[in-house]
């Protein structure tokens, strides 16, 4: 062998020897030379004979013929560097993408090229991976930046899914709401690239399948490549996506303690293979934009907080000074009826033979109890109102007899001031389904108000008309009193509130009966209002009422006509702490024909009643020792104790109240003070059934 022939034996040795993938391309420009690892890099199709064309796919082969035939008349190198091929290893195998750098060197006889590949795909990723990183960072720190000083929710949004939308090259980027526990979502924000509809409105999150939500409220991104090939995905779902023209999306869930309380979303009009660094992407944005929107949102609500505080603050203040106003007001009014009641009893101490003076005195002090139990009925009334507990006792009744009856309650204070009352009622009967009591409440109180805050000799209208047309009757009070600032008008009606009482002639009262008749009109599906062209102009109160159905007319219901209870002496117990009260009342009993006994506490009583055997147990509920409560439990157990009338005397009159004492056994419940003539028909009612049972 010659020294050329082992030269060119020795580097073709090296040529097929060396890791770099190398091959010769021919003046035929066909490979004539191709080493191990070119083989392996490009597969079976890598033989001789073959050419670039047949190498590399279509989108490529055409240029890299080019750069062939470049290198070979030019004798110059010429690369490719990061070329994106498709190569197929195996005949029967699939294809894979390698990026590839091809160097295409001449040889010095120009009589072919010789061609070194080398596989470069981990670089390119790596430096994609690095780009895209960066991108990346930059994206989330100018979101960053645009959120941190936001103060609004939409300001968040807008920033956020333009920013997202615009980096992805998406169609549309959302934010959708979630309630906890329901099934509907509502798309609140979005952005669209130029040409895609709106899709703004509320979704039902079960359309898309139950797999989908799962997925969602484990906190996990549900993202889809191509709705057409996605199991996870129902057929409603696909549907609808396509018709809002998205066939890829990722949708993130934003997760707050309770669950799943929003989804942002990217959605691409053609199917797409999302990176594992794209899904990142939007997890990372929608995390940040939900941590922006929890401070903006907890901003607004501390200010909103901060706002409420001081109002309420203020409110309190208003509240306290009203509360010191009317604690004032309330002992006022309370000394006012006893000072004559003091002097009352004084004037019987001074002449016990006068019977004049005695008749006066009694007369004056029935009227001032009569004014504090008046005054304390109102603070229960308001009281019980305000908190939801007056029930309503409606029959069908006639206006008229309920107007007579607030006049008659009335006529006292407007006598006493000197006032003039004018009645302009109408002739045709007026019928209401409401309750008596309330009704003749209200208007009493109206026209003791106008009694009251109107000088000496003044003139009060009490004036109706009935709304036909509108199925109501309208009832107006009129005065020609003090008058109300336009301010005052529907402060009138709020709790305490009182205007000035310098021109009264008549005690002004607690400030509480406007209220009373505002809440008590209200109950019966009314409404009031109160009018006055200013102070010293008068004052007009108007109620309006519903009138009863016509239809539904209930006849008269025939009552029995009341035969008298025949009379007999009774053994009464009187248990009460208050020394005076069980003294006082056990001294009427006796006076009008009983047997009264009196004890001072529970035990007291408890031994009484076992020693006695009374026919009649009348106890207080608040008593040292044992409780009124116990005692008629206690009495109830004994056998003697079983027809024994147990009555509870009480402070308190409350439905629940009236309720706990029939659960303990009391037979009736009466609130303080108790009135003499509603116990006499109860012992009469008492007293007969033990007449029947005696004879």
């Amino acid at each position: 062998m010659t020294s050329t022939a082992a030269d060119a034996e020795w580097m073709r040795d090296v040529f097929d020897q060396s890791p770099a993938s190398m091959a010769l391309i021919g003046a035929d420009l066909r490979l004539s030379l191709i080493n191990a690892g070119f083989a392996q890099l490009f597969g079976y199709r890598a033989i001789p004979g073959a050419t670039i064309r047949d190498l590399l796919p279509p989108a490529v082969a055409a240029d890299h013929l080019a750069l062939v035939q470049q290198a070979r008349l030019s004798g110059r190198l010429v690369t490719a560097p990061a070329t994106r091929c498709l190569l197929q290893l195996q005949a029967d195998s699939t294809c894979v993408e390698r990026c590839i750098d091809f160097a295409y060197r001449p040889l010095r006889d120009a009589s072919g090229v010789l061609v070194l590949a080398t596989d470069v795909t981990e670089r390119v990723a790596a430096d994609a991976a690095l780009h895209d990183r960066g991108r990346r960072l930059r994206l989330l720190d100018q979101i960053g930046q645009v959120t941190r000083m936001a103060a609004d929710p939409r300001e968040i949004l807008q920033s956020t899914t333009y920013l997202l939308g615009e980096h992805l090259g998406v169609a549309r980027c959302t934010y959708a709401d979630i309630e906890p526990e329901q099934d509907r979502f509502t798309i609140r924000h979005e952005w669209a690239a130029p040409g895609y509809p709106t899709i703004v409105g509320e979704y039902s999150l079960a359309s898309f399948g139950h797999q989908a939500a799962a997925i969602l409220e484990r906190g996990e991104s549900f993202v889809v490549d191509d709705v057409d090939a996605e199991p996870a995905m129902t057929a409603t779902g696909r549907d609808l996506l396509k018709r809002l023209l998205t066939r890829a999306l990722i949708w993130c869930p934003m997760i707050k303690g309770d669950g799943l309380r929003g989804i942002m979303a990217v959605h691409a009009s053609n199917a797409r293979h999302w990176s594992q660094s794209e899904i990142a992407l939007v997890q990372a944005v929608a995390e940040r934009s939900w941590a922006h929107l929890e401070r903006v949102r907890a901003e607004t609500l501390l200010r909103a907080n901060e706002a409420r505080y001081r109002a309420m603050a203020e409110k309190l203040s208003d509240s306290n000074r009203l509360k010191d106003e009317f604690l004032a007001t309330l002992a006022h009014e309370l000394r006012n009826p006893l000072a004559p009641i003091r002097n009352a009893l004084e004037l019987m101490n001074l002449a016990p033979d006068h019977q004049d003076v005695i008749a006066s005195a009694r007369e004056m002090m029935g009227r001032q109890l009569a004014q504090m139990v008046r005054l304390i009925d109102d603070l229960l009334d308001i009281s019980r109102v305000s908190r939801g507990i007056v029930e309503l006792r409606r029959s069908r009744m006639m206006l008229k007899t309920a107007l007579e009856d607030a006049i008659e309650t009335s006529r006292p204070l407007i006598e006493q001031a000197g006032h003039h009352l004018h009645v302009n009622l109408p002739d045709e009967p007026i019928e209401l389904l409401a309750d008596p009591t309330r009704i003749v409440q209200i208007f009493a109180n109206l026209m003791n108000n106008a009694a009251k805050f109107t000088e000496r000799g003044g003139s009060i209208e009490l004036h109706a008309d009935v709304l036909r047309d509108q199925q109501q009757v309208r009832i107006a009070v009129r005065d020609n009193g003090v008058g109300i600032a336009e301010g005052m008008l529907e402060r009138v009606f709020d709790m305490f509130t009182q205007v000035d009482r310098s021109h009264t002639q008549i005690g002004g009262g607690l400030g509480i009966g406007l209220t009373l008749v505002r809440r008590l009109v209200e109950m019966h599906g009314g409404h009031v209002e109160a009018r006055s062209k200013g102070p010293g102009t008068g004052s007009e109160f108007v109620v309006v009422l519903p009138l009863a159905d016509p239809a539904h007319a209930e006849a008269p219901v025939a009552t029995a006509p009341r035969r008298e209870r025949p009379t007999i002496a009774l053994q009464i117990l009187v248990a009460d702490d208050n020394v005076d009260a069980a003294r006082s009342l056990s001294m009427m009993l006796d006076l009008i024909g009983h047997h009264a006994s009196v004890a001072n506490d529970g035990i007291q009583a408890l031994d009484l009643a076992r020693s006695l055997q009374p026919d009649v147990v009348i106890l207080d509920i608040a008593m040292p020792g044992m409780n009124g409560y116990e005692v008629a439990r206690q009495i109830r157990s004994a056998t003697w104790g079983r027809g024994c009338l147990l009555i509870a005397a009480s402070g308190w009159g409350h439905v629940e109240d009236r309720q706990r004492s029939l659960e303990a056994g009391f037979d009736h419940h009466l609130v303080k003070p108790i009135e003499l003539g509603e116990l006499d028909r109860l012992l009469r009612e008492h007293g007969a059934d033990q007449w029947v049972e005696r004879w």
